[in-house]
């Protein structure tokens, strides 16, 4: 009796491993491999209602910025989606373009690599929604924040604008993306609070405060994740859950990110 309890002791223990694989597999995704995050990544506080962002399905999107937006190697779950391939996936964009390069800035601290340029490569086709978010390259650099322009949005030129400033360089990234693209819908987001002490990355108040002054000045609806207590007590952005190197988004970041930009795309589509 003894030899039998301990035989079928014996076949239980080497079964369960066996178990436990099976269940992992049942639970894996194929079409998204075994790096996929679960389907409840995302808390459902912060998960748009289907029926709020159902107007974002067959729209076109452009996304510009730097390495945040761009994704890259940090979004390990999908490299380059980032939240614009989030978006586009979950909510139905016929098709969107992710411009976001490395070290691209607002001003011209970082030389030639700018948003505007970015903008400007893709002038030729057309979009629904361009959705811009830039500024953290240029505190990185501790670049000039500068001041707005103190004129209305149609009587300010190019030659008022200094460049080599944050407010400047967003002045003129607002005028070109109307001229370029007079038939979309643009928004501008606010980045999140980021967990650096580089450059004056650890405090960009002084950024966001003129940046909401400039988004009022050319009538562009902007989200600010900076100023937002709903957005920072999921995202919690001085823990390492969702940030890789405490600027960069990781998948589960993005995950977050990506349904607070989709609904505020959504609300921003819905009121036009």
């Amino acid at each position: 009796m003894k030899k039998t309890i301990a035989l079928l002791l014996t076949l239980v223990t080497a079964m369960l491993p066996a178990a436990v694989f099976l269940s992992a597999c049942s639970n894996a995704d194929p079409a998204r491999g075994n790096t996929a995050s679960p389907e409840n990544t995302v808390p459902p506080a912060v998960t748009p209602d289907p029926a709020d962002t159902a107007v974002l399905s067959g729209k076109t999107a452009l996304f510009g910025e730097d390495s945040i937006c761009m994704a890259s190697t940090y979004d390990t779950e999908h490299q380059w989606w980032g939240w614009a391939g989030r978006i586009s996936r979950d909510y139905g964009l016929a098709s969107y373009t992710n411009a976001g390069v490395d070290g691209a800035s607002v001003s011209t601290c970082r030389g030639d690599n700018t948003v505007l340029n970015q903008l400007r490569a893709n002038r030729n086709t057309p979009y629904d929604m361009v959705v811009l978010h830039g500024g953290v390259n240029d505190a990185w650099d501790s670049a000039p924040v500068g001041k707005m322009v103190d004129r209305p949005a149609s009587e300010t030129t190019y030659k008022d604008l200094d460049q080599k400033t944050f407010a400047g360089g967003l002045e003129l990234l607002f005028i070109r993306a109307k001229d370029f693209f007079p038939e979309a819908t643009l928004m501008y987001v606010i980045n999140f609070k980021l967990n650096s002490h580089t450059g004056s990355m650890w405090d960009m108040t002084e950024y966001w405060a003129e940046a909401k002054k400039i988004c009022a000045k050319y009538d562009i609806p902007f989200l600010d994740l900076y100023d937002n207590d709903e957005f920072q007590k999921v995202f919690k952005s001085y823990e390492p859950d969702n940030l890789a190197d405490g600027i960069h988004p990781n998948s589960s970041g993005y995950d977050v990110l990506s349904g607070f930009i989709a609904s505020f795309m959504a609300k921003v589509c819905a009121g036009n």
